[in-house]
């Protein structure tokens, strides 16, 4: 019995809303089945870009500190994962001789989640000059919204978290349908609440 991937939406894992079904993921080495997971529609897709914007009232709130430091969290829980990365990008992508290629990928999005962590603690406005000597000009930076991002086969977790976490360290909230997925990524979300 392979695993069943579930849609991991507004802090829960849920099945998928159209008609529950689900496709056997296989492996590209020896065609194995790999795990079972959500063929997710439109009902789906609102849901998670619906829950997005309900997180982005409370994240886009915390102070760019703050979010730095979930984002650090996010970072050490990924680097106790690393090698469930590689192995099931291994599974996903096909053959050990890539291990190198997939571990380059897992150590350089670990570096893209620090990066987005010390840029959220870096961020600064300007005092801008004014017409009126009684008035001071600011720039206040606000997150603008909620980011989708699909994503394709190669690279996924480059492609996830090169838009994911700057968003997440300027405050504002992401939501993400991959083209395959499996239950490294989703352990990691459910050990790692931003929101």
């Amino acid at each position: 019995m392979v695993e069943r991937i579930l849609n991991y939406i507004n802090g829960e894992f849920t099945p998928p809303s159209a008609g529950g079904e689900f496709r056997v993921k296989r492996s590209p080495i020896d065609d194995s089945p790999l795990a079972e997971v959500p063929v997710s529609g439109r009902d789906d897709t609102r849901a998670a870009i619906d829950a997005a914007y309900d997180a982005l009232r409370s994240w886009s709130r915390l102070t760019a500190i703050k979010r730095a430091e979930y984002l650090y969290r996010i970072h050490e829980e990924f680097v106790k994962m690393e090698d469930e990365f590689i192995r099931v990008l291994i599974e996903e992508g096909g053959g050990g001789i890539y291990k190198k290629a997939w571990g380059g990928e897992v150590v350089f999005t670990e570096r893209l989640i620090l990066n987005a962590a010390e840029m959220a603690r870096h961020i600064e406005g300007k005092t801008l000059n004014s017409d009126s000597e009684a008035t001071v000009s600011m720039v206040f930076k606000k997150p603008k919204g909620v980011v989708g991002v699909i994503t394709p086969w190669n690279y996924p977790l480059i492609h996830i978290h090169e838009e994911d976490c700057p968003c997440l360290g300027l405050g504002g909230e992401h939501g993400c349908l991959q083209t395959r997925q499996r239950h490294a990524h989703n352990r990691l979300l459910n050990s790692s609440t931003c929101a």
